[in-house]
């Protein structure tokens, strides 16, 4: 590399004391956007679920009551604690302030409980982008033609959003004019706690 000429000459031993650098003068940071969404995105409409929220809007409690920033336990209606981002999260991250009818994004933005898509968006990125391009999330109705999707929040609750392991359905019955599969008495290991453990029939231990 060539040496600029508003530096002093290095000094013998190769090595210039870092006062002796100039001064550089970074430019003007460029304006943050706002997120316009994703390239090449399919258009799609969301299912609203904000007229079926059980206390919205929240301004009916809330018009005349001052934001209390401070993290502490919750008392109902809200849950007494949120588990969510493991203890790092807390109620302004995602509700706004001072409009209590809305959400709000670390920008700023106000944004509608039924676009609370746009919230998780900023720390679950992949996902968010899977569930815009239909791999993620559910949709209503025809898996063909206009296509409408669930948002998050109709499948994950905001508060403890984990969907936990749950006891599978009863396997469909026997369709009409068929015969039941006959029992092969296979033993499946046993993976949720709720499943019973493998109890032998007196027959089996009668034959030991």
């Amino acid at each position: 590399m060539t040496p600029s000429a508003d530096l002093p000459p290095p000094p013998e031993d190769g090595h210039r004391a870092l006062r002796d650098n100039p001064v550089e003068t970074s430019p003007d940071p460029e304006p943050t956007t706002a997120f316009t969404g994703y390239p090449d995105a399919p258009a799609f409409s969301i299912v609203s679920r904000q007229d079926d929220l059980s206390h919205y809007p929240c301004a009916n409690c809330h018009a005349n009551m001052p934001a209390n920033t401070e993290r502490r336990k919750l008392n109902a209606p809200h849950p007494a604690a949120l588990d969510h981002g493991d203890g790092r999260m807390w109620c302004f991250d995602c509700h706004n302030e001072e409009e209590r009818n809305k959400l709000a994004t670390a920008s700023g933005e106000r944004v509608g409980f039924d676009y609370g898509d746009q919230v998780c968006s900023q720390c679950h990125y992949a996902v968010h982008r899977d569930w815009t391009f239909g791999v993620h999330g559910k949709r209503k109705a025809r898996w063909q033609g206009e296509r409408t999707s669930y948002s998050c929040a109709h499948c994950h609750n905001p508060h403890d959003p984990a969907v936990r392991p749950r006891e599978p359905e009863q396997p469909p019955g026997v369709r009409a004019g068929l015969e039941p599969m006959p029992d092969k008495h296979v033993e499946h290991p046993r993976i949720y706690p709720w499943q019973p453990a493998h109890e032998e029939d007196d027959d089996d231990q009668n034959s030991e």
